[in-house]
């Protein structure tokens, strides 16, 4: 009988060398044991063994040396930690080629912290983590200078931090923690469980491996040793051959998959900055149900959380849904590709399926699933059979973009998938993953036999935007500062498509672009100088000779962000084919065939120069499935907004019918909430987005008031909350006008009438809170801006009751008081009175601070700026 090799990684600052001791007899007690030293060779990988010391260069960090001679935990089977007083030196982020990166929290990793977090990295062959602590109690050497007690003294409150952020501040545990009294203590525990776990390892089927014969062309096989050997930038020229060559195996499939993302026009963005995410923790939890946490990577949730069987990821558009499961996607290409190498089973075998081109009606998503798959890989096994022999998981990309006439069609075919996710085998199937616009798409997804957890994409804050900034563009970067300052670009950079894209336009601007009309308007002048500069435009047509010389011009585009080229046939092209797929299904259509696409160019060279050109700028593409897309949902609705921009004013009987879907009744609605569910609000028009981004656009122009006023009547008759939220786009054209005055008392008396649904009520207060509720006057102070209320009630002198004989013991007794006349506002703080505060700096002053107890929470609690940002939206 072969014997299996498990490999243990020993991950452990300096103060922790009676605790290693225990662990290495551990291990050789075991492995020397009759019943494992035939079954079972154990590798102990430590930094300090004395069998296999490790030679440090001088020449750089020793962690380096420590990952060249004693392995990468990665590539373990089990990492343990051990920890005591100190928490370990920090590793530089760059060092002799060598990228340790920084932490979540944003600090330098120390050796034994990063050990750990190489456990959870993509292609991570670790099966589980053991982290003991020593509870033994810390004492200062009396032979320490001041200096070293000072250190000493660090270390051990980061090792207390260390452990503090393993539970919630409400004390629920996030990860588990082995504690042990001293070396006796330990002995006894570790070698219980390391005996236990062996057992259970040699007795599970070994999994299995993938065979790897199959034909490689020259440039598969070239980008394949790259990404096994090294990590030297890829030539864009390879990318493209391989992405297009003939999938033959499952090696040619992942290299084909990696290059997917990497390909021209797709590329991720690998300067990312750690995830932000809400997590469901599920209706039956005892405490607050979504919980801001802080996570790497998709796999490093996905790590945490391994008994969840099903997830759907949330985040508006520009947020970074596809861009997370592309990325991972990606990622375990690569790790499945060096698995491969080594002889071992994949991590997981992705498959991502974009749910865009599903027709509502399909009645089996499995065999619709099958049928995708077999079209695009003909020579690969068929996904059930795949699964025999590995670890699948489906990546599934837009289940809001599901073609549906109806919302009564889309819940149907939602509740179809949700079956489907439902009956995937536990045991062979990864939790599948879905992303959806926003939380209401997610709400059937959840069945009887599966739980869907929700994990929403945070918006990011100031401190993940600083930290891009600097990524990409270095520490004397002009735009963090200028993102700060402005809570108008924050909330427009809190989007990491808004902000990739102010990285690349503000170095030619010369500051931030104003809005996203802007930002799109500066994005599209870029594509198009770049491709004219590449000769991809020359095609007659597609750009009068004004439109090449404009271009050709470098500093007329600067000052035209909002007048793009648009007589020739390229740009009033991608207006109206936006428009035209938005009008063909309202709004969810986000592909067509590659026939259907610009029928008003007759002449077949035209319009294959005009599908060549479009994809040159990277604006839309023809996928291998002959699907006719924009590249992003965001380009559709820019351009869709750009066709409907001047209709109100010049022909508004061309307007599409932009009224709000009817949403299910009310008490349906209740009766569906499960525990700390929301209410969900009315559900908005397909034309949403596009609508107020025509309304930004239009207060552009030179006639911006007519036209701004033109689009606000037109939808105050049809969609009144549309209206309130297009008009915050057109506010420099509508301030101090009747239209707007008439607009806000129409809001506010929806808001307060019984017969109205409560949702749509909700709804425009939600609305009156941003376009400012006429019930207030805006000030300004000594302070900053503050609100100041129009109503007050007025509360008469005289003898009045307070407390309470029922209460609790701070409420007791009833006493009788005084009280002269005085006036209290006729409500209580609003938001908006409080965004006030918050937008002054508030909560970062002191002085509002009341007693040491809150100044010190304020100091040293909360430090994650999402459980900030959440901690403050609950109370």
């Amino acid at each position: 009988m072969s014997r299996r090799t498990i490999r243990i990684f020993l991950a452990s600052p300096w103060d922790t060398a009676e605790a290693r001791q225990v662990v290495a007899k551990t291990v050789q007690s075991v492995a020397s044991d009759p019943a494992y030293r035939h079954r079972v060779e154990i590798d102990l990988r430590r930094w300090d063994d004395p069998d296999r010391p490790v030679p440090v260069s001088f020449r750089r960090n020793p962690q380096a040396d420590v990952v060249e001679y004693v392995g990468d935990p990665a590539d373990c089977d089990l990492v343990v930690g051990l920890f005591r007083h100190v928490f370990g030196s920090p590793l530089p982020e760059r060092d002799d080629g060598h990228h340790y990166g920084l932490s979540p929290d944003g600090d330098p990793w120390t050796g034994t912290e990063w050990e750990l977090h190489r456990s959870d990295v993509p292609g991570s062959r670790v099966q589980e983590v053991w982290v003991y602590r020593d509870t033994s109690r810390w004492q200062a050497d009396n032979d320490w200078s001041d200096d070293e007690s000072e250190r000493h003294w660090t270390q051990y409150q980061r090792v207390k931090r260390f452990f503090k952020e393993c539970k919630t501040p409400e004390g629920s545990i996030l990860k588990g923690i082995n504690d042990h009294e001293g070396a006796a203590d330990l002995a006894t525990k570790f070698d219980k469980r390391l005996r236990e776990w062996i057992s259970k390892a040699l007795d599970g089927p070994p999994p299995s491996v993938a065979p790897i014969e199959e034909p490689l062309s020259t440039d598969q096989q070239r980008l394949l040793s790259i990404l096994l050997e090294s990590d030297e930038p890829l030539d864009s020229s390879l990318v493209a051959t391989v992405y297009n060559a003939k999938v033959h195996g499952l090696r040619g499939y992942l290299l084909h998959r990696f290059a997917a993302w990497c390909v021209a026009g797709r590329q991720l963005d690998q300067q990312f900055v750690n995830l932000d995410l809400m997590i469901d923790h599920g209706p039956q939890h005892d405490g607050q149900r979504f919980e801001p946490v802080r996570h790497a990577s998709l796999q490093a949730l996905l790590a945490a959380e391994p008994d969840t069987r099903g997830w759907v990821l949330i985040g508006e558009p520009g947020s970074g849904k596809s861009t997370v499961l592309q990325h991972h996607e990606l990622l375990m290409a690569r790790a499945g590709l060096r698995a491969l190498a080594r002889g071992e089973p994949l991590p997981e075998l992705c498959l991502w399926q974009r749910l865009a081109d599903c027709q509502h009606d399909v009645a089996d998503p499995a065999a619709w699933l099958a049928a995708q798959w077999q079209r695009l890989y003909p020579a690969l096994p068929a996904p059930e059979e795949l699964a025999r022999t590995h670890r699948l998981r489906w990546l599934l990309d837009g289940l809001n973009e599901v073609q549906a006439p109806t919302a009564e069609a889309f819940r149907a075919a939602t509740g179809r998938w949700a079956a489907w996710a439902a009956a995937l085998p536990a045991d062979r199937s990864a939790a599948p993953i879905f992303s959806v616009r926003t939380l209401d798409y997610s709400a059937t997804l959840s069945s009887e036999g599966l739980t869907v957890r929700q994990a929403r994409l945070a918006p990011w804050s100031l401190e993940q935007i600083e930290r891009f900034c600097l990524l990409r563009l270095g520490p004397d970067n002009m735009l963090a500062p200028a993102i700060r300052e402005d809570p108008t670009l924050t909330a427009l950079c809190a989007l990491p498509f808004n902000l990739d894209a102010q990285c690349s336009l503000t170095g030619a601007l010369g500051r931030p672009a104003a809005d996203r009309a802007e930002l799109f308007g500066g994005m599209a002048w870029q594509r198009l100088r770049r491709a004219k500069q590449r000769r991809e435009l020359e095609h007659p047509g597609l750009l009068t000779d004004r439109e090449h010389a404009q271009l050709a011009d470098e500093g007329y585009w600067l000052g035209h962000l909002h007048q793009l080229p648009a007589k020739g046939q390229l740009v009033a092209g991608l207006d109206r084919q936006a428009t035209r797929m938005h009008r063909a299904s309202d709004g969810t259509e986000v592909s067509v065939d590659e026939d259907e696409v610009a029928p008003w160019l007759a002449a077949p060279s035209d319009r294959r120069a005009w599908l060549g050109a479009v994809q040159a700028l990277h604006i839309a593409e023809v996928e291998l499935s002959g699907r006719f897309r924009y590249t992003h949902q965001l380009w559709q609705e820019f351009h869709a907004a750009r066709g409907l921009r001047d209709l109100p004013l010049k022909h508004p009987a061309g307007l599409p019918d932009l009224r709000a879907p009817e949403p299910v009744g009310l008490d349906e609605a209740v009766r569906a909430l499960a525990v700390q569910d929301p209410l969900p609000g009315p559900g908005v028009s397909a034309w949403e987005e596009s609508v107020k981004l025509a309304v930004q656009m239009a207060a552009r122009l030179d006639d911006g008031g007519a036209a701004v006023a033109a689009w606000i009547d037109h939808l105050s008759g049809v969609n009144l909350a549309l209206a309130g939220r297009a008009a915050l786009r057109g506010m420099e054209r509508l301030k101090g006008t009747p239209r707007l005055e008439a607009l806000r008392a129409a809001l506010l008396a929806r808001s307060r009438d019984p017969a109205v649904d409560l949702r749509w009520r909700i709804e425009a207060g939600e609305i009156l809170g941003d376009l400012g509720d006429p019930r207030f006057e805006e000030r300004v102070g000594p302070h900053g801006r503050y609100l100041w209320p129009k109503q007050w009630v007025t509360v008469p002198a005289g003898r009045y009751v307070i407390g309470s004989e029922d209460g609790d013991a701070d409420e007791k007794p009833l006493t009788p008081v005084e009280l002269t006349e005085f006036s209290m506002a006729f409500a209580p703080v609003t938001n908006a009175e409080f965004r006030c505060f918050m937008e002054a700096g508030g909560y970062e002053d002191e002085r509002w601070w009341e007693g040491e107890t809150a100044q010190r929470w304020l100091r040293e609690g909360i430090r994650n700026e999402t459980s900030i940002h959440s901690a403050r939206e609950l109370f």
